[in-house]
């Protein structure tokens, strides 16, 4: 697609988190070549400013050659261009790079050995490509890298090995893929982990042990997958977990104790799947819970004491305010009203 200048995307509006993250943002030093139809990385870029933009171009390819005069340059956008090829060796001495944004590219595959030289690179956001195919050691060469962000593009598996040498990784975003299955050992290690993002793919099941160790994890999103069941021990340990999506689905039960000892959880989305029951003690426990969202399930019936498990979440204290949505199920359980109305 060509730019007119009332279409150029503008400079890009980065998200809060990564403004906070990174004071590069705030430097005031940018550089832009938008939206002028350039079909290669131009000569002639000065020297000094921390930020570069060359989004909204017809750029094609990286070359071996083509970035080597950007080496002062901390954050770089190539979003909104025709990349559909990067060589191994395009990056090489840009050891400054800390960002580096490609997406709503045409890229198919990331290949062994393309990141090379890209040693401080902190933050990869490669969202609304096309690709395929992930190189189990693309990511060998990026040792510093803790955002990562993927969605949008058609990978149908992740390397079991992709992330050995990510260990400073905090933020992955692998949401609206083709993904079917994960191999229990893909996190192994990720001890920074915060935020994984796996929503809106083709997961059937989760392999026992894949959260295992990420005791930093806060967010959590399976959304929008086709999950039928899930393992009692699946998020075992997940101390820090916050917020867990489990939404639009297609549970038709919840394992007794699947959600033992997840003491930081504060919203639990179990909205639109198949559930016709749910096991005594759900919420026992659960002393940060806010938000419980059962809506549009197929729940006939509800013991007192889900209701009670989870209104009165800390029996040592006051009740905890929550908020509970049960609407959209058939409800057909003597004394619901009761309950409801005692809960307000």
């Amino acid at each position: 697609m060509q730019y007119t200048a009332a279409q150029c995307p503008g400079w890009p509006n980065i998200p809060s988190y990564i403004r906070v993250r990174d004071g590069l943002y705030n430097s005031g030093t940018k550089y832009s070549k938008q939206c002028l139809e350039l079909e290669e990385v131009p000569q002639g870029i000065p020297v000094g400013p921390a930020q570069l933009s060359l989004r909204g171009n017809l750029i094609r390819n990286l070359t071996v050659g083509s970035l080597n005069h950007l080496t002062s340059y901390g954050i770089i956008f190539l979003d909104y261009n025709h990349i559909n090829s990067i060589e191994n060796g395009s990056f090489t001495g840009l050891s400054s790079l800390r960002n580096l944004y490609l997406s709503y590219n045409l890229l198919t595959s990331l290949p062994s050995g393309i990141f090379a030289g890209l040693s401080s690179l902190d933050l990869l956001i490669m969202q609304f490509n096309q690709i395929l195919m992930l190189s189990s050691d693309v990511l060998t060469d990026l040792p510093s890298l803790s955002i990562l962000t993927l969605t949008s593009n058609n990978l149908t598996s992740i390397p079991n090995e992709l992330f050995t040498n990510c260990l400073s990784l905090q933020i992955l975003n692998l949401n609206s893929n083709k993904i079917t299955s994960l191999s229990a050992g893909l996190f192994q290690g990720l001890l920074d982990l915060t935020r994984v993002d796996l929503s809106s793919n083709l997961l059937v099941s989760l392999p026992s042990g894949l959260f295992q160790g990420l005791t930093s994890l806060t967010d959590l999103y399976l959304s929008q997958n086709s999950l039928s069941s899930l393992r009692p021990e699946i998020f075992q340990n997940l101390t820090s977990l916050q917020n867990l999506y489990l939404d639009s689905n297609m549970l038709t039960s919840l394992p007794s104790g699947i959600f033992q000892g997840l003491t930081s959880l504060r919203d639990l989305y179990l909205y639109q799947n198949r559930l016709t029951s749910l096991p005594s003690g759900i919420c026992q426990g659960l002393t940060s819970l806010q938000t419980v969202l059962l809506h549009d399930n197929l729940l006939s019936t509800l013991l007192p004491e889900i209701i009670n498990s989870t209104l009165y979440i800390n029996q040592t204290s006051s009740p905890t305010e929550l908020t509970l949505s049960l609407s959209g199920n058939p409800l057909m359980c003597d004394g619901c009203v009761s309950w409801m109305k005692d809960a307000e």
